[in-house]
């Protein structure tokens, strides 16, 4: 009878060269439960949370991942219909929706070079694609609203507890800046000053689709009432405020951002909003 180890280490070897070493490695961790994914935490809709109404246990989603900051804000995508205050009387806007994936922050930590772009982290996150989600049933500002309350511990709703180190940190700086300035070694020199403290988004998506907005949506509609002005501050002060929830232990947080060099363009934008 052969061994556990002995047997997975001739699977891994005929594996290898039948399906190459990523895919083998996928099949040989789901044989062997001591190897599993103790590195990488389950995903949220894996786990289970009690119901404050009822107490009893219910499957977790992605709704809970965003909350206890599992998921990261990449990009967001506007209603066609414009960017328009609620017409029902409620605070904010409507129709703006958000996407979240896992990001493995570790990486920047680790060597920022590696991930100069904010596409590159994410593209080097190994759960990102798995963990993608668009909140189409939730508007993004009701979304921030549900996650301030979280942050403050004043939800009423059912989700799962906070994460050890869970805070909401304002942008510490911003970066705007012209083309090929050597902007990309200022946010990396800011990513690796104190890399368990830091978090640097280079070039991320969010911020500049909420500063570039109004003017993308006018030019579809051809209508000056087609974005609010205020719906659109509200809507950057909600990005912004995602993109900073951190879970981390170490105090304090500092988060910074490098816009895109078309983004110059709304810095008074950005310092009006913020």
């Amino acid at each position: 009878e052969l061994s556990l180890p002995f047997a997975s280490f001739w699977y891994l070897i005929i594996c290898y060269g039948l399906t190459g070493w990523r895919v083998c490695l996928c099949r040989i961790m789901k044989l062997i439960p001591s190897l599993d994914t103790k590195k990488f935490r389950r995903r949220p809709d894996l786990l289970q949370k009690e119901d404050i109404v009822t107490h009893k246990k219910i499957p977790t989603n992605a709704f809970d991942g965003i909350m206890e900051g599992y998921l990261t804000l990449i990009d967001i995508i506007l209603p066609k219909e414009g960017l328009l205050l609620k017409d029902d009387g409620s605070d904010g806007y409507a129709g703006v929706q958000g996407v979240f994936c896992h990001i493995s922050w570790e990486r920047q930590q680790r060597d920022p070079s590696t991930v100069p772009m904010f596409r590159d982290l994410q593209q080097q996150s190994p759960l990102c694609r798995g963990t993608t989600v668009t909140m189409s049933n939730v508007d993004l500002h009701s979304l921030t609203k549900q996650a301030r309350d979280y942050d403050q511990n004043t939800h009423n709703f059912t989700a799962t507890a906070a994460k050890k180190g869970h805070q909401a940190s304002p942008p510490t700086a911003v970066v705007f800046h012209e083309t090929r300035c050597g902007s990309t070694l200022v946010s990396n020199l800011l990513a690796s000053s104190i890399p368990s403290k830091v978090r640097s988004y280079s070039e991320s998506s969010p911020p500049l689709t909420a500063l570039m907005a109004c003017e993308v949506l006018k030019k579809q509609g051809g209508n000056s009432n087609y974005c609010d002005p205020e719906a659109q501050t509200q809507l950057i002060q909600d990005v912004f405020y995602l993109m900073g929830r951190i879970t981390r232990p170490e105090r304090p947080q500092f988060v910074f951002y490098k816009i895109q060099s078309i983004g110059s363009r709304y810095i008074d934008l950005f310092t009006k909003s913020m």
